[in-house]
């Protein structure tokens, strides 16, 4: 979980922790009704919904014991 952050921020989080193989789910907010940042290759985006505040639920496959995801824009 992360704090809200301005149109032009960079945001990374770093996930340790788990093995390759192990599947990751993540799920990204938008602070208005409006489409939530994609992540970036290899996650795949499943299911999208813009309600008072977008969501994007996504997922991928790890190919190592840690992972980055960066994006920018007004998400938390």
């Amino acid at each position: 979980s992360l704090p809200n952050q301005g149109s032009d921020a960079v945001r990374s989080l770093t996930l340790t922790g788990h093995q390759p193989g192990d599947l990751l789910i993540a799920m990204t907010a938008a602070r208005a009704a409006a489409a939530p940042a994609a992540l970036p290759a290899p996650w795949t985006s499943i299911l999208t919904a813009v309600s008072n505040r977008g969501l994007r639920l996504s997922y991928r496959t790890t190919t190592e014991s840690s992972d980055t995801i960066a994006w920018t824009g007004a998400y938390g």
